[in-house]
């Protein structure tokens, strides 16, 4: 852009992109245009920061522009053959700006509105089409949305359910970018998912290692992470060591067992 600045223009979606997902906002406050653009990256890069900015009235302008936008393409498939597939991509655009102003329109975030919030998010993932173009822009945006929540004041219980659902997100992407056969990226992702302690992390390693044809490798993660984690199950299910764990972790032990077997 320096070297060129005729190319400028067609540049800088990518470079408000960048910004937001290395989360450097001064960049993409100096990026984004003052008017409402019509590349969905730039305007969801100004939706982001209008939320780290804590402005809600601008937000819910802003997304109501861009919901009436993406309607006009939606309505016009609804009335041809196949419109839901036709659909979809603008589908995803109004979940994620449906995310965006949920999420930042909380001020007095609890436990309670969290919990439900992040339960809603899962159940969507479980009914997505299981894809790296459609899933990868939701769990960026989500990632950065949490992102912000952790940096605002918050009691100590509640920073830890946004962090277990960043750490849950980091996974997700991973998971995501080994079933797309993009391994080295499943491997970057599940090293930011590590900095968590996410219960899943060794399970999703193992796999990982499996896919890069690591045979041993992932064996040995399987069993170290049992051991680690679940040190009075390994070797078995007693009822009386059972009642250490809570039913979620029961369930990791009881996945990471099973893969270990196959």
């Amino acid at each position: 852009m320096e070297r060129d600045p005729e190319d400028k223009a067609d540049l800088i979606k990518y470079q408000i992109e960048s910004a937001w997902n290395l989360s450097q906002w001064q960049v993409v406050e100096e990026s984004c245009p003052q008017t409402t653009s019509t590349d969905w990256q730039t305007n969801l890069g100004k939706s982001l920061l209008l939320a780290k900015n804590d402005d809600e009235n601008r937000l819910h302008e802003h997304v109501a522009i861009l919901r009436k936008d993406l309607m006009i393409p939606v309505a016009a498939a609804a009335m041809e053959q196949g419109s839901y597939r036709r659909s979809y991509d603008y589908l995803i655009k109004l979940q994620v700006l449906d995310e965006i102003e949920t999420l930042s329109s909380l001020k007095d975030i609890t436990e309670e509105t969290i919990e439900k919030i992040f339960a809603e998010w899962k159940t969507r993932l479980t009914f997505s089409q299981y894809s790296l173009s459609t899933l990868e822009p939701v769990l960026k945006v989500r990632r950065a949305l949490v992102e912000m929540a952790i940096n605002r004041k918050q009691n100590e219980a509640v920073k830890v359910k946004l962090k277990t659902e960043l750490s849950h997100c980091w996974l997700m992407s991973a998971k995501v970018a080994r079933k797309a056969g993009q391994l080295n990226k499943a491997y970057n992702l599940l090293l930011e998912a590590q900095q968590f302690s996410h219960k899943e992390v060794f399970i999703e390693s193992a796999k990982l290692s499996w896919a890069r044809d690591c045979k041993t490798e992932a064996i040995t993660i399987l069993e170290k992470g049992i051991a680690d984690q679940f040190p009075t199950l390994t070797f078995g299910f007693e009822k009386s060591k059972m009642g250490e764990y809570k039913p979620e972790a029961l369930e990791v032990c009881g996945k990471a067992k099973l893969l270990l077997a196959r």
